[in-house]
Parts: C-alpha cells; structure tokens; sequence
C-alpha cells in the first residue's frame, strides 16, 4: 500500500517547539484537559468561584456567596462535582469580583442552568490573567448533569477581553443567542433582527491598539447560533500568540472563528463546524473559519460541514503583511461551497500591479485532508454557488500534498478539485487523489484571475497525483492564459483518466488536443489514460456513519449527529482524525502518519520554502 506522508518538520514545529508557550496541558483518556487547582499553603492557592441560582448551603442568603480552597471540605475529592453544600455566587459578576490577577483562580457554572446575559453581569472580562501556563485562570462548570450550564447571551456579547490577557481557558460552556436560535433555517436569519453588531461569544478586542493575547485555551464549548462564536479584531502593534481552540462545536451563525490581523502560534484542532456562515443579506464574506494576516496557525483534525462559502478562508490584511507558515493538515470537509480559499484582501496585487505584492502566501501546507460530498443543496440564494475543494493562489513555497478530493454530488455546478489561483512560485502539488466529480468536474485549475501572468508564475511542480475522473468527463488540467508550460511549472508522473473524448481533456487557453498540451507543457503523461482500480472509492461520511457509527447512512444524520456532540456526550467515533483514515483505505493508502513526506523538487525553494 502507498505509504501516506506527514510534514515532519511543521509537526515538530508547531506541536513541538511552541508547546511550552501553550497552555501547559494534561490530558486524560479520552483526550480532554485535566485541571487541578493549585492547593494551599501555596501563596497561589487557587480560589474557586461557583455559580449557581440554587444556595446549596441553605441559609436564605443566596448572594453571599463563598469562595473555596480546594483542601475545603464541601470541594471533596472533585472540584468538579463538589461534595457541598455550597454557599454559591448567583451571577458571574459577583464570582468574578473575587478573582485576582495573576493567580490561578476559577469560576464554575453549574451544568444544567441557564444563565441570561443581564442577570448574570456577563460582558467585560478586564485585565484578569492566570498566574502561568500549568495555572491558569478557568472558567467552566461543575456539576453532574449530562447538560453544560448554558449562557444566554442573546444578542450581546458574551464576554470581552479589552485588555492585555494571558492565560486563561474557557471550557465546557455552552454560548446561546436564543434570538436567533427561534429561526428554523439558517438561510433565514437576518442580520440586525437575529444578531446585532456585537454579539461575539468570546471578543478579543484591540483595533488598532497594542494588546497582547497569549495561552489562551477554548475546549469543550458549544457556540449556538452566535454572530462569532470567537473574534478577535487586533491592532497594527499587538498580537495574538499561543491560543489553542480544541474540541469546541460551532452551530449555526455567521462566523465560528474570526481573527483579524494575527501573529500566531495558533492550534485550532478537532472541532466541528456546522451550517456556520448561511445568511440571506451576506454572501461570500461568511465562513467556518475567517482568518487574516495568519502566521504560524495549524488548522488540524476539525469537521467542517455545510460551510456557506469557505470552511477555512485565509486572507491578507494589507500588502505589507503576508501570511506565513499555515498549516491545514488532516480535517475533513463536507458540504461546502469551497473546502480551502484564500485571497490577497483589500491591498493586493489587483490594485498595485505590483510583483512583489503578487506572492502572499509564504510557506503553506495544505496535507492530508478529506473533501468529499462537496455539494450546495444547501445554499442560499444569495451566493453563487461553487464546489471547491482547495482554492489557493498568491503562493511561495507552499506544499498541498496527499489530499482526497472525491465523490462531489453538485449537479448544478462545475466543480474543481484543486483551484490555484493568481500567481504561485516554488511551491508544489502532489500525490493527490481527485476521484468523481460529477458534472464535468476539473481536476487542476492553474492561473485562474493571474494579473500578471508568467512574470509570477515560476518554478511550481504538479507531479504524482491521480486524477480520475471516471464518471463525470471532466477536464483533467486546465490552465489559463499559457501559464502552465515547462518552463514554469514541471507536470511529471501523474497518473489519468476521464470519460471526456479523446482532444477534450486539458484546457491551454482553450481546448486543446492531447498532443499539443504534451508539447505546450512537457507534461510526461506519454498520452494514454489508465484508471486506478481502488479498493472502495465510493467512501464517504455517508457509508461511514452506517457502516461503520450504525447511523442512517445519510451527509443529513451524520452532519447531526456531529452537531449533537457534548463535552458530556461525546462521541469518541466522530473525529476527523478516524474518519479520514477509513476513507483512506478505500483508496489504498495506509494511517496517517505512517509514513514520510518526499520534499524532492526539480527546483530550489526560496527562503521559507519547503526545503
């Protein structure tokens, strides 16, 4: 079987050397974080804050409220499920006025209750951080219900971080805008009535300020139809560093994440995404996941279903301001217009014409992802419909490698495996697989909205990918405006077929016969299709979740079923990480993993390149 690869140096990279600077994390059997106060005579001792509108002690004086160590005898053996009683604080205003800055202190809601944005005095947080990266501030529930404590934040905004903050984790919470969650269908929502301008779960929030965010943690919560379920809007001279979004299910609303002008490291791992981004008075501005001026953040192991444009949309803030070192590794896509996008911004090469502005993305991999069902049944009028799998440009040094783009179900559209648009140098695509795409699909699409065509376009390889396009009579490469020729791009050991005619099957500015594109692009293809007999290339989320979860077989219950996860429901078996490995034996290729990446390149990469 085909050895599947992994980019060894960006793991160590990102998991590796930035781990220190992480939340110092433990994680349990099943991979959640384990918290543990810290135990007096510690001078830090952590104060524990619960929340409740149930005085556990009895005394008629809820309002009081009491904070704990945890050698106190009513904590017992589990800060989490307190033995009590409890003298509770009832709102988070109250808990909050006894936390301190810089020591590892705790505020818990009690699971199963709801608490309303007015009453519970949510909103701005201060300038209130932990005391380091194995204690930091938390912010959770307690309790025994198999349900999370709700907060109720409507419209408004959750909680806002308007200073500098460092190190605290928010976990296991569930944020609701009950407005908009009273709308049946997503496409339904409207902006002003269902959300307003300020309703972020979580903000971070320093426009043109210089505040710094570092060892932040977000797990375990549920963002239930909120405007953003976590933003950030940073200034030209503060950062974002070393914030870890894991495990978190984003239902509904426009944007799940959203962070504007960032630094990184940033680890966004193993959440679900589900109908995020659909809008009747937005269109392509709506994502899972929106990002600008990204560097270093990895993006691994999440579910991104029914995402109304992008489920990660990557994009320049400004000329002067690349993105660098992104990673995209292992996530599966569903039902999205477009599975990856990115673009130059507002400040690019369309209004400079300039060469220099032309490469705005440094260092990228996009490695061993799973696009599959990649259909529009569920957009709204007011997009144009797409189906996507990869669509990248502005490229330098970028690796998009090992990927399944297959079994599309758009009739309406043309789909396209792999989009490259704009400029690209150094950078290199291989060992792909595009299998299925119906309705005419295109395999590559090279050079697609270039500005300044060969000039930009240098020292790229497309080499190894199979690209089988059994059903559908799609056009396999399809280049525009000449730019995909020997000279600027080394097209070697790709592996064919299609049911479109013979002189049909690539595109050079037009269609071309068979002949001339070998000659045009020195392409080693030697003219003769070969279709790859697969295991069981017909693996998708649908036979996943009856063959394998016993679920109905359909994109509809597996994407619900992913929307029912809970930190204290969770299903084990719904994980990108599992899912995409089944999928992968059907197409031959072993665990993630078990393997390594080959950076062997006709070229030399520039600095910063995959060498």
């Amino acid at each position: 079987m085909k050895k599947l690869f992994i980019i060894i140096g960006i793991i160590i990279l990102h998991y590796g050397a930035v781990s220190a600077e992480y939340l110092n994390r433990t994680e349990d059997a099943s991979g959640w974080t384990v918290f543990t106060p810290t135990a007096p005579p510690d001078a830090y001792a952590t104060r524990i804050m619960y929340v409740s509108a149930v005085d556990d002690v009895g005394d008629g004086n809820i309002g009081d409220g009491t904070y704990y160590n945890s050698d106190d005898a009513a904590v017992g053996s589990d800060p989490f499920d307190p033995d009590g009683p409890m003298d509770v604080y009832p709102t988070f205003a109250s808990a909050k006025s006894q936390v301190r800055n810089g020591y590892p202190d705790w505020i818990l809601f009690k699971r199963g209750e709801t608490f309303d944005y007015t009453s519970s005095g949510l909103g701005s947080w201060g300038a209130f951080s932990g005391r380091g990266e194995t204690e930091p501030i938390l912010i959770g529930a307690y309790g025994s219900s198999g349900e999370p404590p709700t907060l109720d934040i409507a419209k408004n905004r959750g909680i806002g971080l308007g200073d500098s903050v460092s190190y605290v984790a928010f976990t296991n919470l569930r944020w609701l805008n009950s407005v908009a969650a009273v709308v049946s269908q997503p496409s339904d929502y409207d902006e002003e009535t269902h959300f307003g301008a300020s309703n972020n779960a979580v903000y971070l929030y320093n426009y043109m300020g210089n505040k710094n965010y570092n060892g932040l943690l977000f797990e375990g919560n549920i963002f239930d139809n909120c405007w953003y379920g976590i933003r950030s809007i940073q200034g030209d001279t503060g950062s974002n560093t070393y914030i870890a979004v894991r495990r978190n299910v984003f239902k509904r609303g426009f944007w799940g994440t959203s962070f504007y002008r960032n630094d990184g490291p940033m680890l966004f791992e193993e959440n679900i995404f589900y109908h995020v981004g659909y809008v009747t008075t937005r269109d392509a501005l709506n994502h899972c996941q929106y990002h600008s001026g990204s560097k270093s953040q990895t993006f691994s192991k999440n579910i991104y279903l029914y995402g109304a444009a992008a489920g990660i949309k990557l994009r320049r803030t400004s000329a002067t301001a690349p993105l660098i070192g992104n990673v995209i590794d292992d996530n599966l896509f569903v039902e999205c217009q477009w599975g990856i996008s990115s673009s130059a911004g507002d400040d690019g090469v369309a209004e400079n014409n300039d060469i220099d502005m032309a490469w705005y993305h440094s260092n990228m991999r996009v490695s061993n992802n799973i696009f599959t069902n990649m259909a529009v049944s569920e957009m709204t009028s007011a997009v144009t419909p797409a189906s996507v799998g990869i669509g990248v440009g502005g490229l330098d040094g970028a690796m998009i490698a090992n990927n399944i783009v297959a079994n599309y179900t758009a009739s309406d559209v043309t789909p396209i495996g792999i989009n490259i648009t704009g400029e690209a140098r150094n950078s290199k695509w291989a060992d792909n697989i595009i299998y299925n795409l119906r309705n005419s699909g295109i395999g590559i699409q090279v050079g697609y909205d270039s500005l300044l065509g060969s000039e930009a376009i240098v020292n790229n390889e497309i080499s190894s990918n199979k690209i089988q396009l059994n059903t559908s009579g799609g056009c396999l490469l399809r280049s525009w405006l000449w730019e995909l020729t020997a000279a600027n791009y080394d097209i070697a050991g790709n592996t064919y077929n299609t049911t479109a005619a013979a002189d049909s099957r690539f595109y050079y500015d037009g269609a071309v016969t068979d002949a001339n594109w070998i000659t045009n692009t020195g392409d080693d293809w030697g003219g003769s299709l070969s279709q790859i007999s697969f295991t069981d290339a017909t693996r998708d989320v649908d036979t996943w979740h009856s063959t394998v979860n016993g679920g109905a077989g359909t994109v509809a219950a597996f994407a619900e079923a992913c929307a029912a996860q809970s930190r204290y429901s969770w299903d084990a078996d719904i994980n990108a990480a599992e899912i995409n490995d089944w999928i992968r034996a059907g197409f031959d290729l072993d665990e993630y993993g078990t393997g390594t990446i080959s950076t062997s390149f006709s070229g030399s990469f520039s600095s910063g390149g995959a060498n």
